[in-house]
């Protein structure tokens, strides 16, 4: 097959598309090296030139010396250069329109007078210079700062390459007559930032600095079916084009030995390649529309003050692969504007979002890792629907966009394919926030209107992983299990206050995101049908899979802000997880949990009953001399309806030190149990044990059942990290039932750590073929809680 590929791509013509501006002149007899174009008061425009004749043989050098050096800028016309003494060598020139005042500020630096001056603006120019009719170097530049000059990177590359020019870094703003402040020896390889299909037909490559155009580039392209396919391709500044591709789905395209102009050679890179989006594949995540003007306090976190907020639109992908965005265009009103540079690499893959600005804002990056530091810190926030940060921000700045306070649309386009069509307005801020600048908007569906304002304390989400708006389901039953639930808190006897709270902690079983706005827990019906509520979210909060949210009742003498709030949790037990991985959303009223038994259904926004669930204090492992201050921690994980639930429980007592540990994800996994119509089983009783203790249960017992005769069984200990902690049978005939124990110990008969275990039987028939293997959770309790 692969052969087969190849050879249809070389019958096909496969042509590399060659750089289609003027290449680079052999031997560079001059180049532009500085460009002063705003310069502060007392002080003159200059332009730094190097002129190099040191490669030129002595007849050539007498030719360049009688040859007229020119310059001149994009709208007049060549003014010669004055070439005085030169050392048939290496010189540096610096032109300028007023000799005495650059003099002034570097008196070694050898300065001519040009006359007429070219017109050096600070909003954007071209500079062009020539010898005889050959033009040796040319450069464009944009606006241009007051007092700091543009300086050269490298003189390998060419001039008129944007990515070789750079602001200046030195202290006196400027560097005429001495080496640039910028310059480095280029001593680092290239890499290959990306691949993307610009369209059916034509495969870009990116690197992360310019290569010569003079040189072959083998490039190996893989498809999503595992064929290969080899070409030869020119670079083109950072690019390599190819196109004609003969067939579509490419996945991964690898290159090797590729030089830069320093001759540095690049390792042999695989780039995931990224492809133009579909439509729905990319969506407007969240939008600012009211510029900020509020200034933000955080000198606890070394930033005193946040320069207002612009506005700006975050864009994001559902796309399981990387996905580009140039060419997309952004609507507004009626008006299109370009979402990025066309010469710009851009892809996002799923959780990462690309920002839109409508102006430069020089503390974007701040904003995100600041957002990091709110995520991370349990001190600073405790409620956050996102994961992890994903830095750095890609963001870019789309000149004079404005976007509307109103209901107006706005359109996503990649040419004639709307990718997406938002309205919002603000009527979808939080209340809170309505008449507070600074505060994005969020995309979510769960949300009545399909927003809701920014919660983290800088009042954007930018820096903060998207969640896809594709994946996002509606919890069910099966889908939102009860993990946790505190109901026994220990209460202070002398001021009143409790210093546990009750909660219920939820974990997210189903492989997809879940909303959680409008799931909430009632108790159970009497038998009149009135239930009371016990707790209801009215956030559009999103658990992501195996992700968990602990409701606890926020006590009335605790204020509104978020650091006292999750220290609530905090303080009671220090295990609590921080807000980046799980969710704490405090109720600001009594869940009336009984300490001795209770019933109650969680329901999902529509109503529907997602689980009933009985707890009891009997529930609690009767080893305990006290089990006040300590919850009950689920230990199977699927859910136990009605008569079920009675028989079975899915409840022990938490193994942790502290009683509790909201905020934890419960379970581990392991070998998915294969499909058989055999019936085996495995029992577990009790599903706790105290090793320790003389009086009640020292070990488990252990039944395993057979459905045929003559199997083969094996009975393993893991530990919640998945690691073997002993083996019980190491293979074991059954005629159909056995009957052992556990006591707690190791394979070394050291008992093993308080914690949750996994019971694994492993079934095999005669020919010693796996059949099935059964699981179940048993916890292990080593000292006795007050």
């Amino acid at each position: 097959m692969t052969s087969s590929i190849t050879e249809r791509a070389q019958n096909m013509g496969i042509l590399s598309v060659f750089c289609l501006l003027v290449g680079v002149t052999p031997i560079q007899k001059a180049i532009i090296n500085e460009i002063y174009a705003a310069p502060r008061s007392g002080e003159s425009e200059f332009i730094e030139l190097i002129i190099d004749q040191t490669d030129l043989s002595p007849s050539e050098n007498a030719s360049a010396q009688r040859s007229q050096l020119e310059i001149r800028d994009k709208s007049g016309g060549w003014v010669p250069v004055p070439l005085l003494n030169l050392t048939g060598g290496r010189d540096t020139l610096v032109v300028a329109k007023s000799p005495e005042l650059v003099s002034g500020m570097l008196p070694n630096a050898r300065v001519l007078k040009l006359s007429p001056w070219p017109s050096l603006n600070n909003g954007g120019d071209s500079l062009f210079v020539r010898m005889g009719s050959d033009v040796l170097d040319r450069v464009g530049y944009s606006q241009s700062k007051s007092g700091i000059s543009l300086e050269r990177l490298s003189e390998n590359m060419p001039g008129h390459w944007e990515s070789n020019w750079g602001w200046s870094i030195d202290l006196d703003g400027a560097t005429p007559g001495r080496t640039n402040s910028l310059f480095r020896i280029d001593l680092s390889p290239p890499h290959v930032l990306g691949a993307e299909i610009e369209n059916p037909d034509r495969l870009l490559i990116w690197f992360s600095e310019p290569l010569p155009e003079n040189q072959v580039v083998p490039i190996e392209i893989t498809t999503s079916t595992g064929e290969h396919a080899y070409f030869e391709g020119h670079p083109c500044f950072n690019q390599i084009s190819l196109t004609n591709v003969p067939f579509a789905m490419i996945e991964i395209v690898t290159v090797s030995d590729y030089l830069d102009f320093a001759g540095h050679g690049g390792n042999r890179e695989d780039a995931l390649v990224a492809y133009p989006p579909l439509k729905d594949q990319v969506y407007i995540s969240e939008v600012h529309f009211w510029e900020g003007s509020d200034q933000i306090e955080l000198s606890d976190l070394m930033i005193s003050r946040i320069d207002p907020v612009p506005e700006f639109i975050a864009v994001a992908t559902s796309s399981k692969r990387p996905i580009s965005l140039r060419n997309v265009e952004l609507s507004i009103e009626g008006k299109s504007f370009m979402l990025t540079h066309p010469d710009s690499l851009v892809h996002i893959s799923e959780g990462q979002s690309y920002v839109a600005l409508s102006k430069d804002w020089e503390y974007v990056d701040d904003i995100a890792k600041l957002n990091a530091i709110w995520l991370q810190d349990p001190e600073s926030v405790f409620v956050t629907q996102f994961s992890a940060p994903s830095l750095p921000v890609q963001h870019g700045v789309i000149p004079n966009i404005s976007l509307p306070n109103g209901s107006s649309p706005l359109e996503l386009w990649l040419g004639s394919n709307r990718l997406d069509s938002v309205r919002y307005s603000q009527d979808c801020l939080d209340e809170r926030f309505k008449t507070h600048k600074g505060r994005s908007l969020v995309r979510s569906l769960a949300s009545y209107c399909g927003w809701y304002s920014s919660l983290t304390p800088t009042g954007t989400s930018i820096g903060l992983q998207a969640s896809s708006l594709e994946t996002e389901q509606v919890a069910e039953h099966g889908s939102l299990l009860v993990s946790e639930v505190m109901f026994d808190p220990i209460e202070d006897a002398y001021d009143g206050v409790p210093d546990q709270v009750e909660f219920i902690e939820l974990v997210n079983t189903s492989p997809y995101p879940v909303g959680l706005l409008g799931v909430e827990a009632r108790s159970y019906p009497d038998e009149t049908g009135d239930s009371s509520p016990l707790f209801k979210i009215n956030s559009p909060f999103v658990l992501n899979s195996k992700q968990v949210a602990v409701v606890y009742e926020l006590p009335s003498n605790i204020s509104d802000n978020s650091s006292a709030q999750f220290q609530v949790i905090q303080e009671a037990w220090l295990s609590a997880a921080k807000p980046s991985t799980a969710l704490f959303l405090p109720i600001r009223q009594s869940f009336s949990l009984s300490n001795s038994a209770d019933r109650f259904q969680t329901l999902s926004s529509s109503g529907d009953v997602i689980e009933t669930i009985s707890y009891s204090s009997f529930d609690h492992y009767s080893g305990l001399a006290d089990s006040k201050g300590r919850s009950l921690s689920r230990v199977i994980d699927m859910p136990l309806d009605g008569a079920l639930q009675a028989v079975a429980g899915p409840w022990t007592s938490t193994t942790h030190i502290e009683g509790a540990t909201p905020g934890v994800v419960p379970g581990f996994e392991i070998e998915a149990e294969p499909s058989n119509t055999v019936n085996y089983s495995l029992h577990v009783a009790p599903l706790s044990f105290y090793p320790e203790h003389l009086q009640f249960e020292a070990q488990t017992t252990i039944r395993m059942f057979a459905g045929q005769p003559n199997s083969l069984a094996k009975l393993e200990v893991f530990s919640r990290e998945g690691f073997l902690v002993r083996t019980l049978e190491g293979g074991r005939f059954l005629t159909y039932s056995s009957i052992t124990s556990w006591d707690g110990k190791d394979e070394h008969s050291q008992l093993v750590p308080t914690g949750v275990y996994l019971v694994v039987a492993s079934f095999y028939d005669g020919n010693g073929k796996l059949e099935r293997r059964v699981r179940r959770p048993v916890s292990v309790l080593r000292s006795r809680m007050p």
